[in-house]
């Protein structure tokens, strides 16, 4: 219902971000990162759900850079509403800059079975060994790297996820 409510086709890839729209979660970076992924692959979509005091900044950029059809901002979300969110998405990010241990909303997205896609820092690389890939901290090129890589390699992206859901019962 997520996917047909906002005209996501099943031949289109959704890629969710569900951190804060604050600067410490650096979301914008995700935004930044969307021009060099649709230069490649224009059957994309980003979900940047939640709110936070950077939102208007990351909407204005969106619309300056004509990127209005490939994003959506559906705003902050219960949690009934999220798992739905997330079982429409494909792809997860954060491009958080710090966490502490594992990030939540990380936690649920590797619960769902989704591939993720992380900041390099904190403990991330512990949480996401075999269930995603990591970038480097305020790299935007990086993040479309890793979601273009994502893409281009689905039974990487399906055993990734199959990975997180599996660390996820054992370990949290």
């Amino acid at each position: 219902k997520i996917r047909q409510k906002f005209g996501i086709h099943n031949d289109e890839i959704a890629v969710i971000s569900t951190r804060t729209l604050n600067p410490i979660h650096d979301v914008f970076l995700t935004i930044k990162s969307i021009p060099h992924v649709l230069e490649k692959r224009k059957n994309v979509k980003f979900i940047i759900a939640s709110d936070g005091s950077e939102r208007k900044d990351m909407e204005d950029y969106v619309l300056s850079n004509n990127l209005q059809e490939n994003v959506i901002f559906p705003g902050y979300m219960t949690m009934e509403q999220m798992v739905a969110y997330l079982n429409a998405a494909d792809i997860y990010i954060s491009s958080s800059k710090a966490d502490a241990g594992l990030a939540a909303s990380t936690a649920e997205a590797m619960s769902v079975g989704l591939p993720v896609l992380v900041s390099n820092n904190s403990e991330n690389s512990f949480w996401v060994e075999n269930a995603g890939l990591l970038f480097e901290d305020g790299d935007a090129k990086g993040i479309s790297e890793c979601i273009l890589k994502l893409i281009d390699k689905p039974e990487l992206a399906m055993r990734f996820g199959e990975n997180g859901r599996s660390k996820i019962l054992k370990d949290n």
